[in-house]
């Protein structure tokens, strides 16, 4: 569980199929229990789920509400180069938003990319790997003082093509 400013983000994974139920509690001072609005979000994030991108394919994307998380797979074959490029649509995001991150289909993060300065518009991941597969891409906006949120542009490239 992370918490940022008046948010909370809870990544669980669910092993088994079926119904689950969310408890959302609030208390005042002093453990006197509260009432208000609140704002839930529950996303599927799941590998099985997420949009199949092939080498070429470029995608536009938005990170919205805060906290919302953008998953990604591709297939990677021996002999392939792959270059992974997220650019943040112009006066969107903040900091270093938004965040990208390889993974391979354990859920192991094998590259994280965020901007080194707050002109850098595209950020890259062009990662060695070794093993054939299915692989994960995630974006996500920064997790600073609040979570951003913001459009950007994916692409993935097989640097190897012809």
């Amino acid at each position: 569980m992370t918490w940022l400013d008046h948010t909370i983000i809870i990544e669980k994974p669910l092993i088994v199929s079926g119904e689950y139920t969310v408890r959302v509690y609030a208390t005042g001072t002093l453990d006197t229990p509260t009432t208000g609005p609140y704002a839930l979000m529950v996303k599927n994030v799941a590998v099985s789920a997420s949009p199949r991108l092939a080498y070429g394919d470029v995608i536009t994307g938005t990170i919205a509400p805060e906290g919302d998380k953008d998953v990604y797979v591709f297939e990677w074959k021996a002999g392939e180069k792959v270059a992974i490029e997220a650019r943040r649509d112009v006066g969107n995001f903040n900091h270093d938003s938004p965040r990208l991150e390889l993974l391979d289909s354990k859920g192991n993060s094998l590259a994280v990319a965020l901007r080194k300065s707050y002109d850098q518009q595209v950020i890259e991941i062009k990662p060695s790997l070794s093993e054939n597969g299915i692989y994960v891409i995630t974006v996500e906006g920064t997790k600073a003082v609040y979570l951003d949120t913001g459009a950007y542009t994916l692409s993935l490239k097989n640097l190897a093509a012809p």
